[in-house]
């Protein structure tokens, strides 16, 4: 049986070619060198929790998936859920609008 760090590392390997970056890039850009990043992929070795938390914010998502794979639930409502797969620009659209509709049904 493979153990939590085999895991994390796929995880982390996972995300980080979702986010085509290279070893070395993401090493970079989390601030340790490219073969510690790739001991830490293949399970070799753990994870400490600035390296945890910066891997997170690179590879822009919870610390829990990283950890034990599972995605935050979260109490959006549906018109959330719908607003967040827009892109920013779309957003910055659908919130001038709600703005101007909110405005003409206080009349």
């Amino acid at each position: 049986m493979k153990n939590i760090k085999y895991y994390i590392g796929r995880r982390i390997i996972a995300l980080r070619k979702a986010k085509k970056l290279t070893q070395l890039q993401l090493a970079e850009a989390i601030n340790i060198h490219e073969n510690n990043l790739g001991s830490i992929e293949r399970g070799e070795n753990g994870i400490s929790m600035g390296t945890l938390m910066a891997l997170s914010t690179v590879l822009d998502v919870d610390a829990d998936y990283i950890l034990f794979g599972e995605r935050k639930k979260t109490n959006n409502t549906p018109i959330q859920n719908l607003i967040a797969e827009l892109d920013s620009e779309s957003q910055a659209d659908l919130e001038e609008i709600i703005k101007l509709y909110i405005k003409a049904i206080k009349r």
